[in-house]
């Protein structure tokens, strides 16, 4: 007799409800997109709602909204190094997408995300 594989599968609205209550600050059409997206697929292992939350907004975020897949394209640039330049971003936009006492403003995060570039990496290397 064939093992049934375990998956775990969540409806539309308790993704949009979790949506709320843990990343409140999250753009209301990104939170959509991930509510389609987690409630159209089934998660193998199983999931918690978190993880699978935690799993599509880190992979949105580091692929829409940082410089991650222009750094893959570099000669020389590993996975791994592309994923380290990007992580103080991508974990500063899911920070402000959490609930907090104080919303930081758009100047504030600027001035976080514009650290990235205080690495010292010469983020425009040739392949040499």
């Amino acid at each position: 007799m064939a093992r049934k594989k375990r998956r775990s599968r969540f409806d539309r609205e308790a993704v949009l409800r979790h949506a709320a209550h843990h990343h409140p600050n999250c753009p209301a059409e990104i939170t959509a997109l991930f509510a389609d997206d987690i409630s159209t697929r089934e998660w193998e292992p199983p999931l918690t709602l978190g993880q699978a939350f935690g799993i599509k907004a880190t992979n949105h975020v580091r692929h829409k909204m940082t410089d991650y897949d222009r750094l893959l394209r570099m000669p020389g640039l590993t996975r791994d190094e592309a994923r380290l330049i990007v992580s103080f971003e991508v974990r500063t936009i899911l920070a402000a997408w959490q609930p907090s006492m104080v919303k930081p403003s758009n100047d504030s995060l600027r001035l976080l995300l514009g650290q990235r570039h205080a690495t010292g990496l010469d983020l425009t290397r040739s392949g040499d």
